[in-house]
């Protein structure tokens, strides 16, 4: 039986083949969780002039399903307030950053899904590092698991 909702959750699977984020080298983006367990992890390439970050470059967020698929990603940009879709049946809200104005440029982000509060500063914490960047810029990595039952 033919229905819009199949075809919508087609035509989001055909989209996240077709164009999945090329992540630096040394962004340990997604460690593979058990199921029904999501997530949310972002890198940010900044110029970094004197050592302290200035200017944010590159801003990109990805969704990952329990295995490390990418199942929803963000612009080149996002900031606080701003919304991620994906295949899970609500959006994850970006709520918080923190950090980025220090030597090694690392953000870290809290994020909002279904009914929960997730990352930087909450029970689940989450993991950052350096990654690569070319001479002049800082690369760093975020990522923190959500629930996602389903997936």
């Amino acid at each position: 039986m033919f229905s819009y909702k199949s075809l919508a959750g087609l035509f989001m699977t055909l989209s996240l083949a077709a164009a999945n984020i090329d992540t630096p080298s040394g962004a340990d983006m997604c460690e593979s969780q058990g199921e029904g367990s999501c997530q949310f992890a972002t890198f940010d390439i900044t110029d970094n002039t004197g050592g302290i970050c200035s200017t944010a470059l590159t801003r990109q967020a990805v969704i990952y399903d329990h295995a490390c698929n990418q199942i929803g990603w963000s612009s080149d940009f996002f900031n606080e307030g701003d919304s991620i879709d994906s295949q899970l049946p609500y959006t994850v809200s970006i709520i918080n950053e923190d950090g980025g104005q220090t030597a090694d440029c690392r953000m870290k982000y809290t994020i909002s899904y279904s009914d929960g509060t997730y990352g930087y500063g909450m029970p689940s914490n989450g993991a950052w590092n350096s990654c690569d960047a070319e001479s002049g810029k800082a690369c760093s990595w975020y990522r923190t698991a959500f629930p996602c039952p389903g997936f």
